[in-house]
C-alpha cells in the first residue's frame, strides 16, 4: 500500500543517522562546562568505580548483567551498570534507539488513544 512505508522510511532514516554517526564521531566538540562536569564526575567516584567493588545484581534479563557499588565514604548513593553484548556497530543501536523515540513511538502512542 502506497501510504504504509512506515518500515521502509524508517529503515532508511536509521540507516542513513547510522552513517552519520560512523562518519562524523571524532568531531564531538564538548564546551568548557561539560568537560569540567565530566571531570568532577570521574574525580567524585574515582576510587568506588575500581573492578573488585562491584556487587552482582540479579538481572530481570537474562542477556544482560547487572552490578552496583556505593560511593566511597559513606555515602549512600548506589552507582549501577548494566551490561549486554551486542552484535551490532555502535552507531547502529544508536540510531535504532532514536528511530524508537520518533515514528515508532508516535505510533504506538496515536494507537494508545493519544492526539
Amino acid at each position: 500500500d502506497e501510504f504504509r512505508q512506515d518500515d521502509r522510511i524508517d529503515t532508511a532514516d536509521r540507516e542513513e543517522l547510522s552513517k552519520l554517526i560512523k562518519e562524523h564521531w571524532r568531531q564531538e566538540v564538548y564546551s568548557k562546562e561539560e568537560e569540567a562536569l565530566l571531570q568532577r564526575v570521574r574525580l567524585k567516584f574515582e576510587g568506588s568505580l575500581e573492578e573488585g567493588k562491584w556487587k552482582r545484581l540479579k538481572s530481570p534479563d537474562v542477556f544482560v548483567s547487572m552490578e552496583s557499588t556505593y560511593e566511597e565514604g559513606g555515602s549512600s548513593a548506589a552507582i549501577g551498570r548494566a551490561v549486554a553484548v551486542v552484535d551490532a556497530a555502535i552507531a547502529d543501536c544508536v540510531a535504532l534507539e532514536y528511530a524508537r523515540m520518533t515514528r515508532e513511538r508516535m505510533k504506538s502512542h496515536h494507537d494508545f488513544g493519544g492526539l
